[in-house]
């Protein structure tokens, strides 16, 4: 969903960062596996997969950080994000109950990982700005993927990592995502969504329909646009690629309040 303003902003980032390294390694191992320099691995012992993931954050920072997921978590989440159903008529009603039931699906089965990113930060001292682009520039380093829902792959353009056709709402949950690593821009939404509820921020997804596109806003000190609601400024975060900072829009879209609309906060 939401994928003409995803593929747009890849392109634009592309031209002014050149490509990243798409790879990576399925590795079929003794649970004893160790990888001590983290790197893109997923490590398969069934139906276990432990994913390594090693990514350079803006400032120059190295992060690394393994995750388990299992087939099982994988194909309940899958199953409750198909039971999804809804009679609103209304856009935003309609996409706020289906972030809702991701998030309350898998709010809990992301407890693992937001316990590993909470780690780096306390262990590498980061302060409250420098801990959310940690965990957001996590998600921005997975390659984006087409989720698609009403179209064909064969009608896409590069660059993509995967594309998947006749997704039910064109979304994956946060679990499937993790355990796959495809993911669109409302797909790695409502993961930040998620994991930023385990910690001390106020995470918002706003979404446009001009634009056909979502991002992620947060309460962090930053330049740059943000949204006021409620007393707080949530800024913009850009999630489909790599360096978007807090504030940052692409320069193909409006920061026009009314281009925007709450979501999900």
């Amino acid at each position: 969903m939401l994928l003409v303003s995803c593929f747009i902003i890849l392109v634009i980032v592309l031209a002014m960062l050149g490509n990243q390294d798409e790879g990576r390694n399925i590795v079929y191992v003794v649970p004893e596996y160790n990888n001590p320099d983290c790197g893109e691995v997923q490590v398969i012992e069934y139906p276990d997969i432990t994913t390594y993931r090693s990514w350079l954050e803006y400032r120059g920072l190295d992060f690394c950080v393994s995750y388990r997921t299992d087939e099982y978590s994988y194909e309940t989440s899958n199953s409750l994000r198909h039971s999804f159903s809804s009679y609103e008529n209304d856009s935003d009603r309609f996409w706020r109950d289906v972030y809702r039931h991701l998030f309350n699906t898998d709010f809990g089965r992301v407890q693992e990982l937001a316990d590993s990113l909470y780690e780096i930060g306390v262990k590498k001292e980061l302060n409250r700005n420098e801990f959310a682009n940690m965990v957001v520039s996590f998600v921005q380093d997975i390659p984006y993927s087409y989720v698609l829902v009403n179209e064909d792959c064969d009608d896409q353009e590069p660059p993509y990592m995967e594309c998947l056709e006749d997704e039910f709402l064109g979304i994956l949950s946060p679990i499937e995502f993790l355990h796959t690593l495809v993911g669109d821009c409302d797909t790695r939404t409502v993961l930040l969504y998620t994991l930023f509820k385990h910690y001390d921020y106020h995470p918002m997804i706003v979404n446009s329909w001009v634009h056909s596109h979502s991002m992620f806003a947060l309460d962090v000190q930053a330049p740059g646009d943000y949204i006021e609601h409620r007393g707080r400024h949530y800024y913009f975060w850009e999630t489909t690629a790599t360096n978007w900072q807090a504030g940052e829009i692409p320069p193909t879209f409006s920061s026009d309040r009314d281009s925007w609309h709450i979501i999900l906060d």
